[in-house]
Order: structure tokens, then C-alpha cells, then sequence
């Protein structure tokens, strides 16, 4: 009812408003929309809903209707494929001077590509609208292009470019606190990943996210942060409080498409504290879901509860279908060139920015500079191997410090970081760890452990497949992940663990974490 007397109102101020003029000039009812579509985008909405297209009578007009439609419905939260109306705006401002709306039509598109899952195409929207939204002024959709650019090197496992594209983003869109409560989720997510002691910090920044939801009406961002905060949890191994923000997430639904995410993600919290039957339950309500990816991680989790019950023939059945939707999520996935996007409009843009004569200071000063340089590494290199023995490598003298920042550079964790990403956007991955792959990740752990692998199988008689865990767990990656890479549950982790630290290292249960006695021992 409230919401229907502020639109009722607001359609009778836009009319008073235009029949103070001396004829009807739909453009400037338009106009009296764009005014309201920041801070009452349900009500501009609905007047554009309400609008007669057949009245726009000027091409001018017809491409302001298409703008403001395409963003009313974006800040409404209305996924959209349909690309036609913010295409036939995008063509029109692209003929004019207008830098402004320029700005917003490019903006919209690459938000039309987000949702239509067209990273590589989003990428170069976005790309487009920032120097026009710089050079217009508009700091607003200059933080709202940043923080999309951010999100899509998230969605790309691309973590650093986008915690620092997050943290621009929230530079510029001081005086937003939903803005600033979404980048503190998002970066929050992004410390959770580097490992359990990076958990503290995490947790840090998404409760100050949290201080900012509780006091906005923001349905969107208090979902968001409850969901990021049950994820800590679950990870943080706090079932308490992983299902305490996973029942405050399925509160606050609206959408019966979210809903069903909310009832997996409770279903999972309770899994995770071994409280099958609430798990089965919840993960049950979830299954209408229309998502492959949700679909497939109910079905996983489904198959591991009839497994733990002794209920063979129901974790086989419950295996098939998890594969089967898995197969179909992959089927539908595509291959995004986020990256290749960028460079090529950064490089297409470079005429623009620099004149001939400061490309050719850049030249004149960087290539000597650049020869000099591989000169003094070459020279370097000679004099250390000069010096050191013919039995010990060039690596001995590298500080551990750079070896985990070449280990973080390597093919095989650039592969491992590619598969845990899949998961976590598609609920599965197409990518699996092959033989030449286990012997990489050996390879690169013994360069930054010091060979430890090697003392692991002399001294505790490690078999292989034991040796990858430890490779694993010394790669400080949480153990949610460790088990999208090993293809197993986390709990089959946790057991593998133990069984290691109990019967091959002679440790007590719970006396030493696996990991913390593989960094001593090194």
C-alpha cells in the first residue's frame, strides 16, 4: 500500500510538473523520471511500465526511453538477455556529444552482458564507459563501473586485480554505504581464499559490511553480506554461526529463484555440523531450483548424507544425477576472454592517451633502461653461479619469500585456482588434476619446502597420494577447496588428514593440525 501511494504520488508531481508547460513534451517527462531512478528506482520503474512508447515521437526520445528503462530495471534487480533497447540507446549517444549519457549507455550494455553471462563482452563495456564517466564527471557510475570491473575479475579467479579494482571502486563511492558494505563483502570473500589466517580479517570486513546492511533497506546487499557470512562460517568451521546467518538469509527472500539458493546454502551449514535430517530437509525444499549449479551441489550433498547413513543405493542414485547435472552445467558454460578484452581496448586506446613525442621519451628512456637491466640479472646470475657449488641449483640462493610467489605463479596452482573458481560459480568443474599436473605441484613444493616430499616418504613412508595432501595443505588453500580439487568431500579431507598425523607421524587426535607440523618440519 505505501508503495503504491509514493508512485501515485510521484505520477501526479511528473504530471503537475508538465502541465505547467504549454504542450506535453514526453521528454521532459522522461526527465522527471531520471530524477527519481537513483533514489526510487521501484517508482521510476513503474512509470516507465506506465509510459505510452507508441508517444515517443523523436529518435532523441525513443533512446532515453531505452536508457532509462534498461536501468531502472538493473537497479530493480531484473536480470536481463534482452539487449535491444540499450543497443538502439547505445548507437544513438555514440553520434552525439552528450558524454554523459554516453557513459551510462555503455555502462548499462556491459550490465545487460553481466547478466546474459558475457564476460568478455561486459569487460569491454565497462572498459568504455570509465574514461567517459571520468571525463563527465560522474563519480557515482564511475565507483559502479569499477566495482563490475571488480566483480568480473573475481568471477575469474583474478583476485588481485580485483581486490584492488574493489578498493578504487569504494574510493570513489565514499559517500555510498551500500556501495561500500558490497566492496567490503567482496574483498572479504577474496581474504577468505588466501587461507585460514587471512579468516580473522575476512571476517573483519564483512561485519563492518554487516553494520551497514542492518541499517539499509537494501533486500540485495543484506542477502549478499548473510550469504558471504555464512560461507566464513562454514569455512571457519563455526556450524552455529554458519547456520544462524543462513536462516537470517532465508528471511530476508523475496524471489522464489533466490529462495532456493538460501535453502541449499541452510542445507549445507547443517551438513557441515553432521545434522543430517535438517540438512536433508532444506536441501530438499532446494531441488526445484531451475540452476544447474545449485542443482548439482544439493545432489553432491544428498549423496554424501546417504552415504554417511549406510544407504548405498540412494548415494549411487543421488551420484548419478549430481554428474548428470554437472555434464549439463559445463555443456552451458563459455570460455570468457575477460583479460583479452581488456587489453585489447587498453591498447586500441593508447593513440588516444599518449602523443607521438611522449611514445618516443618512453622509448628513448625505457629500451636502454630495459637492456640494462637484463645486463645487471645476467651479470648477477653469472656471479652466483661462480660462486656456489656445481651439486646445489641457482634456487638455493632465492629467498623462500620469492619461491611462494613463483609457486603462486606456476601452471599446476593457476590450474588448482581454475578449478576451485569453477566450483564456486558453476558448482563443479571441467578441469581435473592429471598425473604430469600432481608431479608439477611435487616439483614446485619441493622447490619452496626445501624437497620436503622426499622426507616426508623417507621418514613417515608416505604413499603418493598422501604426499599430494600434504602438497596441498602446504599450499595453505582452505580445505572447502582442497576438496573440489581432490573430487571428494570435505569430511573424507578432514579424515584423510588425521589418518596421516595418527598413524604415519604418530601425533595424538587433535594434538597438531597437519599443516602446522609440515611447516615445522620444514
Amino acid at each position: 500500500m505505501r508503495k503504491a501511494i509514493i508512485t501515485t504520488l510521484s505520477v501526479l508531481i511528473v504530471l503537475l510538473f508538465i502541465a505547467c508547460n504549454t504542450r506535453v513534451n514526453y521528454n521532459k517527462y522522461l526527465i522527471a523520471i531520471d530524477s527519481l531512478i537513483v533514489q526510487q528506482p521501484d517508482t521510476a520503474l513503474s512509470m516507465l511500465e506506465a509510459f505510452p512508447t507508441n508517444s515517443l515521437q523523436t529518435q532523441a526520445d525513443s533512446a532515453y526511453y531505452g536508457l532509462l528503462m534498461t536501468e531502472a530495471r538493473d537497479k530493480n534487480y531484473i536480470i536481463q538477455t534482452n539487449d535491444s533497447l540499450i543497443q538502439s540507446a547505445l548507437t544513438y549517444y555514440n553520434g552525439t556529444n552528450d558524454i554523459e549519457k554516453r557513459a551510462r549507455a555503455h555502462y548499462y550494455s556491459g550490465c545487460v552482458y553481466r547478466d546474459s553471462r558475457k564476460k568478455k563482452e561486459a569487460m569491454t563495456q565497462f572498459l568504455m564507459a570509465e574514461p567517459l564517466a571520468e571525463e563527465a564527471g560522474e563519480k557515482r557510475l564511475l565507483s559502479l563501473i569499477y566495482f563490475n570491473i571488480g566483480h568480473l575479475y573475481y568471477s575469474q579467479n583474478l583476485n588481485t586485480q580485483a581486490d584492488s579494482t574493489y578498493r578504487l571502486a569504494a574510493q570513489i563511492g565514499e559517500k555510498d554505504p551500500v556501495l561500500q558494505a558490497s566492496v567490503l563483502t567482496q574483498r572479504g570473500l577474496i581474504q577468505m581464499e588466501k587461507g585460514e589466517a587471512s579468516y580473522p580479517e575476512a571476517e573483519k570486513m564483512i561485519l563492518k559490511a554487516l553494520s551497514i546492511a542492518e541499517n539499509s533497506p537494501n533486500i540485495r546487499l543484506k542477502e549478499s553480506v548473510f550469504t558471504s557470512l555464512c560461507l566464513l562460517y562454514n569455512w571457519m568451521e563455526n556450524g552455529e554461526k554458519a547456520i544462524e546467518f543462513a536462516k537470517r538469509n532465508l528471511g530476508v527472500q523475496a524471489n522464489p529463484d533466490t529462495c532456493y539458493k538460501a535453502f541449499e546454502l541452510l542445507g549445507s551449514a547443517y551438513y557441515q555440523i553432521s545434522q543430517y535430517d535438517s540438512a536433508h530437509y532444506y536441501l530438499q525444499k532446494a531441488l526445484p531450483t531451475k540452476h544447474f549449479a545449485t542443482k548439482a551441489s544439493i545432489y553432491m550433498y544428498l549423496a554424501d548424507i546417504a552415504k554417511e547413513q549406510g544407504d548405498l543405493a540412494t548415494s549411487l542414485e543421488m551420484e548419478r544425477k549430481y554428474s548428470a547435472y554437472l555434464n549439463s552445467m559445463q555443456n552451458n558454460s563459455q570460455t570468457d576472454e575477460i583479460i583479452t578484452a581488456e587489453k585489447n581496448l587498453r591498447f586500441n586506446s593508447l593513440p588516444e592517451k599518449l602523443n607521438t613525442q611522449s611514445i618516443s621519451l618512453i622509448l628513448s628512456i625505457g629500451i636502454p633502461l630495459t637492456f640494462i637491466g637484463i645486463l645487471a640479472i645476467f651479470i648477477h646470475v653469472l656471479f652466483l653461479r661462480k660462486k656456489q657449488n656445481t651439486t646445489h641449483p641457482i634456487a638455493a640462493y632465492i629467498p623462500e619469500e620469492i619461491h611462494e610467489e613463483m609457486f603462486e605463479q606456476s601452471d599446476v596452482y593457476k590450474k588448482m585456482k581454475r578449478i576451485i573458481q569453477s566450483y564456486k560459480t558453476n558448482g563443479g568443474s571441467a578441469e581435473m588434476m592429471h598425473k604430469n599436473d600432481w608431479r608439477q605441484l611435487i616439483t614446485e613444493t619441493d622447490k619452496c619446502w626445501s624437497n620436503i616430499t622426499s622426507t616426508l616418504q623417507s621418514r613417515y613412508g608416505l604413499t603418493e597420494d598422501e604426499i599430494r595432501l600434504c602438497c596441498l595443505y602446504l599450499a595453505d588453500l582452505p580445505a572447502s577447496h582442497l576438496c573440489h580439487i581432490l573430487n571428494c568431500t570435505r569430511d573424507t579431507v578432514y579424515k584423510r588428514a588425521d589418518r596421516i598425523l595418527e598413524q604415519r607421524m604418530g601425533f595424538a587426535h587433535k594434538e597438531a593440525s597437519l599443516k602446522n607440523v609440515l611447516k615445522e618440519l620444514h
